[in-house]
């Protein structure tokens, strides 16, 4: 069972964008449809899971296709990149073994860590995607807005898909949560020894 799992994930992760393209290219032969989301997927979630369903599911109902027309791709964060944009302690997770994660999942076809100091969505167009997903919570944070996301985005592909949020949870609102209740037991428990070296006085 083991080496049948290890097959599955190397089969799915892609070392290389010229290995990549050359996959691509063999699939659009064929005439299906490349669909193209990434992000860091630390710490994975059901909200991760249900993202890769959910954007399969709108593609399948924009274009008529059915699943087997359609290939997924994941580009995972490097932990360089997501160091920068989110702080010297992320990710929690390598990018191997982040991207080994993704690459179990049995919606995702193919997974590919992006290189380091990548511009926008440049693998997108390296791969010829005719979709790119996004979440609504990354236009939020755009400047200029989701119209205007959308707008720079199309450039990369033929069109862009924008997701609703797939869960009330997230990474980094896991780790707020788990640092916060990590605070407060300390709290408690040097409350509790001063207590006990005060004799129980105020």
């Amino acid at each position: 069972m083991e080496n049948a799992l290890n097959r599955r994930k190397e089969k799915k992760i892609i070392s290389g964008y010229d290995r990549l393209v050359e996959v691509m290219g063999a699939h659009k032969t064929l005439g299906k449809k490349i669909v193209f989301l990434s992000g860091t997927f630390d710490l994975f979630h059901i909200g991760h899971c249900r993202y890769f369903l959910s954007a399969l599911d709108a593609v399948m109902q924009a274009t008529g296709k059915g699943r087997e027309d359609i290939v997924l791709v994941v580009g995972v964060d490097s932990d360089a990149e997501v160091k920068e944009r989110k702080g010297p302690y992320r990710p929690i997770v390598s990018q191997d073994e982040r991207a080994e994660v993704v690459a179990y999942n049995e919606d995702v076809d193919y997974v590919v860590i992006k290189e380091e100091k990548e511009f926008n969505w440049e693998l997108a167009k390296l791969i010829k995607a005719d979709f790119i997903i996004l979440s609504e919570s990354t236009t939020v944070i755009y400047d200029g807005g989701r119209d205007q996301m959308i707008k720079d985005i199309k450039e990369w592909a033929e069109d862009v898909l924008v997701l609703p949020p797939q869960a009330e949870t997230s990474t980094t609102g896991k780790i707020h949560r788990l640092l916060t209740e990590t605070l407060v037991n300390a709290r408690e428990k040097i409350n509790s020894v001063i207590d006990e070296l005060l004799g129980g006085k105020p």
